[in-house]
């Protein structure tokens, strides 16, 4: 049901506790006065939390490459402004090698960054197979400029295209109206 019908008409309610509740959601039920919604298959969430769990492991490593660009700025020294982060590593080692304080206390963030961006690559790596052994997947990528990430994002969006009795209503799903004059 629509949670935001639901809250309204429970708040109708004069007096609010849980068996109050109960019995509003009941003649809801009854009445039919409600919206169905939607839910989201369990594939769709799995692969939400793929993309989800993708995007905490590149903010952690662009976290820790950022701890490491200001440490090393503190003993005055500095990296290019744009490193590839498969570069970062080769870059900042012969940096911190010639002093021993600077090593030990740098060696172990860039072990947990290293650590983290090899998840990282792994789960991008298991959200491209997933996309290129799925058929429509394989056909939203056929589309210029639309890559894996980004069919699988769109289909875990849609889940179950027949919900949609017309193409215009996927737009809506995602904000965009057709506003023509």
């Amino acid at each position: 049901m629509e949670a935001r019908q639901v809250n309204a008409a429970l708040s109708a309610m004069r007096n609010k506790t849980a068996k109050n509740d109960a019995r509003g959601i009941a003649h809801i039920l009854r009445t039919g006065w409600f919206s169905r919604v939607h839910m989201k298959s369990r594939e769709a969430h799995g692969m939400r939390a793929q993309f989800s769990c993708r995007k905490a492991l590149l903010n952690k490593t662009i976290d820790l490459a950022n701890e490491v660009r200001g440490l090393l700025k503190i003993f005055g020294l500095r990296l290019p402004k744009s490193v590839q982060h498969g570069n970062f590593d080769d870059i900042v080692h012969p940096l911190i090698e010639a002093d021993d304080v600077l090593s030990h206390a740098m060696l172990p963030l860039l072990d947990a960054r290293l650590e983290i961006y090899g998840q990282f690559l792994d789960l991008v790596r298991r959200v491209k197979y997933a996309a290129r052994s799925d058929e429509v997947c394989l056909r939203m990528m056929t589309v210029p400029g639309l890559g894996p990430i980004a069919a699988r994002t769109f289909k875990a969006a849609i889940d179950t295209p027949t919900r949609f009795k017309r193409s215009r209503n996927v737009a809506a799903q995602f904000g965009l109206t057709d506003h023509v004059p």
